[in-house]
Parts: structure tokens; sequence; C-alpha cells
């Protein structure tokens, strides 16, 4: 019989046999002899424990490498060689490999690694054993372009684990932003758009690089209200506070408004529009302002550029409304007081010196000598006056005046002149200088009622672009007269309105309003510019600009000598009975025998038939029927010598339509006194040049 131990010996043996192979659910068998029993138990037992551990671990080793096959991020494994020891799935679809492909490989040899510097990291983890993390660029096997993060982390003493994981979605995302970004800076910049963040509690903000750009401040300038307000113009900086505090965020509304701002950099002054939505806490009260500010200086500068336009406009079609008014006028009204002026002359001839009739005829003469000059005024001023132009010496025509403006002015107002010693000759009507001179110093005398100064200087100036479009002129080189006084003075809104036509601060017995508006008609007229500078209580400056004649020397014009007593006979053309009647009067008051036709018709006969030689031939320009310029040219078809001297109460481009202003045409302007048409009578006869 064998021995109970000996065989329980051989069943350990086998027993351990069946674990080393893997059998863990061998047991001992029972034995007969009652003494092993218990030890057989505790073998048995200890087997089934183990069985149970192997079993729990089974399982939790499945479970992680589930875990780790199936985790987002992609883990291999590699030795000291750089072989791959380990790859889970998530690494072989990342990379678009297989597993076994991915365990065949040696990191050496994979050139995606190499080029995007991957190789580099693994290396150095690997020889200094520290972990490191990289982003790389790479390309998985069917060519797909890969953004991959990745952290290299030593494994004991000579392994490397590589974790990596596919960001290529949130590189998108993150290109996508930074492209939307980039297209939002390049449009605001576009746009000169900033935007910017307002913290409402502790007034602090923050804005995009554009908003530093418009605002001209760097990027350490501070960033709160306080230093929001100094960048703003002192004139805007109480409204504009006044604006923020109580009705944006007391009153709770957006903010909207336009202002101006100086920037710190250059000290340049610009205007912006800023626009901000407030966001509030639960509990209603403001926490952040979201906004934006937008530079609109060239928008405003436009806007400031079409409004001075729009009133260049108004002003020149109110000049054209009173010059259509004037045109319409003046033939008739100058008519009448051609009527008016000669019969009192031609009456004042028939009386003795001290006939108490005598000093109202003067009366009548002086009214309406008087009123030829407000005619006058308003042809200046709707620049319809026939004016002659010529080169003239500004400071020698201003010298000869200031006898008569010192008379104008009065005692107890004194008169400076300081001419330019080089100042360059002129071109322009020397009558309607005189003019300007009268007027201005006629509205200097009334801005000092109790006395005080007139200056008048010259000098040459030069225009550029910027100062031609608010004196409304050519840029260029010009004559400069400047008349100062030290009145009264004006605030801005007479400013705006003192050259319009009948505007005046004067009583109604002191001015017409026609003065200054004169002085700007005749500057037009002429190609000049006036510009009107003052301030109350610190007088008023007129700055006049002249046109230049260049290197033309100025004329030198002789005062018409006393008329001689004339002879002959004069053909008078003209449609109106009673000018005719009083021109035919004044005629013969200066010695002419005189033949009145009022058809232009009846004296072409009349010098045809050739039965009274005509010496000259005196004419309306407008006439019905046939013109004085179409009158002129039939009688030079027969008599080419015959001089032909016009005369009209018309406006110039009335004149102009009529074919008349031409050089060499000799021209007598209604109304005229009887020394006027024996001046013209005596040019025209002589073959003179017309006079000025």
């Amino acid at each position: 019989m064998q021995d109970p131990h000996s065989t329980l010996l051989h069943h350990l043996r086998e027993l351990v046999d069946r674990v080393a192979e893997g059998d863990t659910s061998a047991r001992l068998e029972r034995s007969s002899d009652p003494a092993l029993e218990p030890i057989i138990d505790t073998i048995n037992e200890v087997l089934e424990h183990h069985e149970r551990i192997e079993a729990a671990l089974r399982q939790s080793e499945g479970r992680f490498r589930q875990v780790v096959n199936e985790t987002p991020v992609g883990i291999s494994i590699y030795d000291a060689s750089g072989q791959c020891v380990f790859a889970n799935a998530s690494i072989a679809r990342t990379v678009g490999a297989t597993r076994d492909r991915m365990l065949a490989q040696n990191y050496n040899a994979v050139e995606s690694w190499k080029r995007s510097g991957l190789l580099a990291t693994v290396r150095r983890t690997a020889k200094e054993r520290i972990s490191l993390h990289r982003e790389v660029v790479t390309v998985s096997s069917f060519d797909k372009q890969l953004f991959l993060d990745c952290h290299c982390v030593p494994l004991g003493s000579d392994h490397v684990i590589v974790m990596a994981q596919d960001v290529s979605g949130r590189k998108g995302t993150e290109l996508a932003l930074a492209e939307s970004e980039s297209v939002l800076r390049k449009s605001q910049k576009l746009a000169n758009l900033g935007s910017y963040i307002l913290d409402v509690e502790s007034g602090k903000w923050s804005a995009t690089e554009t908003l530093d750009d418009i605002f001209g401040i760097p990027s350490s300038y501070p960033r709160t209200v306080e230093s929001w307000v100094e960048i703003l113009s002192p004139e805007d900086r109480e409204p504009m506070t006044e604006y923020f505090l109580n009705h944006v965020l007391k009153g709770r509304n957006r903010f909207d408004r336009e202002y101006r701002i100086v920037r710190p950099s250059d000290g340049e002054e610009r205007w912006v529009f800023g626009m901000g939505e407030l966001e509030f806490d639960d509990d209603g009260r403001p926490i952040t302002m979201i906004g934006t500010i937008q530079d609109i200086t060239e928008r405003k500068q436009a806007e400031q550029e079409r409004a001075r336009l729009e009133s260049q406009l108004f002003q020149a079609q109110k000049m054209e409304t009173i010059g259509r008014l004037a045109g319409g006028v003046a033939h008739d009204f100058n008519n009448m007081l051609g009527v008016i002026l000669g019969c009192a002359q031609l009456a004042k001839g028939e009386l003795e010196p001290g006939d108490p009739v005598l000093a109202d005829l003067e009366d009548i003469e002086e009214a309406a000598i008087r009123s030829r000059e407000i005619t006058r005024q308003l042809l200046a001023f709707s620049r319809k006056e026939v004016i002659a132009p010529r080169v003239l010496d500004l400071n020698s025509v201003v010298g000869e005046m200031q006898g008569a403006l010192g008379r104008l002015i009065g005692e107890d107002i004194s008169l400076e002149f300081h001419p330019a010693p080089d100042l360059m000759p002129v071109v322009f009507d020397e009558s309607q200088l005189h003019q300007i001179l009268v007027n201005l110093g006629a509205n200097a005398r009334d801005a000092m009622p109790n006395g005080g100064s007139l200056t008048i200087e010259t000098t040459n100036a030069d225009v550029d672009e910027s100062c031609s479009k608010q004196l409304e002129t050519e840029p260029g080189p010009y004559a400069l007269m400047a008349v100062s006084d030290s009145g009264v003075g004006m605030d801005p809104e007479t400013i705006q309105h003192i050259f319009e036509p009948f505007y005046t601060t004067k009583g109604r017995a002191k001015g017409t309003g026609l003065g200054l508006a004169t002085v700007y008609g005749i500057m037009r007229q002429n190609h000049g510019s006036v510009q009107v500078r003052s301030e109350p209580g610190e007088g008023t400056a007129f700055q006049l600009y002249f046109p230049l004649a260049g290197a033309v020397e100025p004329e030198n014009v002789v005062e018409p000598p006393t008329p001689r007593p004339g002879s002959g006979t004069i053909l008078l053309v003209e449609d109106d009975s009673m000018v005719s009647r009083m021109t035919d009067s004044l005629l013969r008051g200066l010695g002419y025998s005189v033949i009145v036709t009022s058809k232009a018709d009846d004296a072409v006969s009349i010098c045809e038939r050739g039965e009274v030689p005509i010496r000259l031939v005196l004419t309306d320009v407008v006439m019905p029927g046939m013109s004085g310029a179409e009158l002129r040219d039939r009688l030079a078809v027969m008599r080419p010598e015959l001089p032909v001297l016009f005369m009209s109460g018309y406006t110039a481009d009335v004149i102009v339509q009529h074919g008349v202003l031409e050089n060499g045409t000799h021209l007598l302007q209604k109304p005229f006194t009887q020394r006027d048409l024996a001046i013209k009578l005596e040019e025209a006869l002589s073959n003179l040049p017309p006079a000025s």
C-alpha cells in the first residue's frame, strides 16, 4: 500500500505542472487519509483564490486594453532601438495604418517624423529621459494633412511612450477664427472703424488696434474713461461727459454720438462717430458696454465742403435773382433817370444865377445822380455793369483817393496808408476801384461813431489750393489790399450776411444795404475776391485780392479836357420819345445840328439819300425791328467812314448779346450828363479809343 504522503507529494508535483501550463482550474483530489484533508482543503482554497485573482486580472487587463485601444489619444511605445512595441487602435486610425504595420516600423525610418520635427523630439526624450510636448503637421498614409498634438514621455529605463491626438478640427477652427479676425481687422482698418469693450464698474476699456490708430494712442496709453475724456476736443469734453454719464449710464440708452478728438500722437483734430450698447447683470445693473468708433473726418469735411458749395450756390442764386431784377428795370429806369438828369441840366442853363428855382433843379439833378449810383451798385453786385478793366498801379490809385477818403470819413478818424514798394500791377476797372474805396470808407466811418483809425495796406500775396477754395478764386499770385478799422466789429452771424444785398445793421435812413454787396460784386466781376475778418469790439478788416497784370506797366490816365463846342449834324436814333427829346436838346446845347428818328430803317434811308451830310450816328443798342449793331453793319456798307456812338441803359450781358461790346466800339451808358455825352462824341469823331 502506497504511502499517503508520497501520493500527496506526487499530486502536488502534477498540480504545479498544470498551473505552470496555465490550468487555473486544477485542484488536489480528496485523500483517504483524514490527516491530509485539512492540507488538501487549504491548498485548494489557495488555488481557488488564485483563480479568482487571475480572472479579475484578466478582466482588468481586458478593460485596460479596451480603454487604451478606444481612447481618442493615439498611444505607441518604442524601445531603445526605436522599434515600436505597442500601438493602440487610435494611433493606427489617426495615421491611416494597421497596427501590424505600426508594430513593424522603427521611428528612425519614418520620413514624416523627420519632416515634421517629431523625430528630434522623441530622440531627445529617449536620450534625456524628459517629457516633451510638440505640435506637428504631418501627412497620413492616404495623403491627408494632420495636425497632431504630441506628448513624448519616458517609460522605464529605455522605452518611450508617444501619445498623439488629432487636433485638425480644432486647428481648422483656430485658422478659420484667425482668418476671420484678420478679415475683421482689415475691414475695420479699411472703414476706419475700431471696436471696444468698457467695464462700467472699473471704467477701464480695451480696444482693437484700429481704434488705437484712430485715437492716435500707443499700446501703453491708459485705457480709462478719464483718459478718453482727455482725448476729447476741449469744446466737446463737458457735453460728452454729461451725455455719457446722464444719457447713457443713468438713462440706460445707447451711445450714439458724433464728436471731436485731438490725437495725442500728432495733435490733429479728428471727427469720430461712436456707438455703444450696454449689457446688464441679473439685477439690471450695467456691467459692460460694447461698441465701435469710426473716424468720419473725411465725411465731415465732405459735408462741410458740400455746405460751403450749397452756400455759394445759394449766394449765386440770390445774386442772379438781383441781377435779373436789376437787368429787368435797368433799361427803363436808366432812360427815365437820363431824362430827369438831362432836363434838369437843360433847365439850369435857362436860369439866371440866384434864381430860386435853381436850387430845386440842383436837388433834382443830385437825386438823379444818386439814383444812377444806386443802379450802378445793383449792376455791380450782380456783375452786369459794363466795365473797362485796364492795368493799374494800386498804390497810385489809393494814394490819389486819400484826400477824398479823408473828407468822407471825417476829421475824428485818422487815415493811414502803407503801400508795398514792390506791389505788382493789377488789372481792374478804375472807376469801380474808386467805388470800392468809397463804400469801404463809408462802412468804416459808420462803424466808428466816436472816432478811430482807418488803415489801408497793400502787399503781394500767394493764394494756395486750400485758400483758393475759401476765397472762391483761382490759386496763384495776387495783389492784396487790406482795409482795417478800429470800430465796433461784427459777430459771426452778421459776417455770414454782410455781403448780401439790402442787408444792413444801420438805421433805415443811414444805408441801403448795397455798399458791401457792391464791393463783393465788383471784386467777383473783376476776377478778384474779398474776405472779411472781424470780432465784436475788435474792429473789422477787409482783405481784397486783385488779379495781377504780369509784367505789363500800369497805364497813365489823362483826365479828359473840357469838351469843345460841337459842329455838324448828328443822326439820333432812339425809340423812346422822352429820351429822344432830352438827347436832342443836349446835342443842340453842345452846338450840333440833329436829325431825330425812332426807327433804324429810317436812319438807313436818311443816309442813303445823303440830302444832309451826317457827321455821326448816335443810336440806341436795343430797338424794335433792327438793333443798333445791325444798323451799324448796314451803314458800314454805304459809308464805312461814318462813326457810330452807341448808347444803352441795358446791362452788359444784354449789350453783348446784341453784338456791341467789341474792341474799338464807342458806348455811352445811360443815364448820362451833357458832359458825358460831349466827351464820348469827341472820342468817336476824333477816332480816339473808347475811354474807361
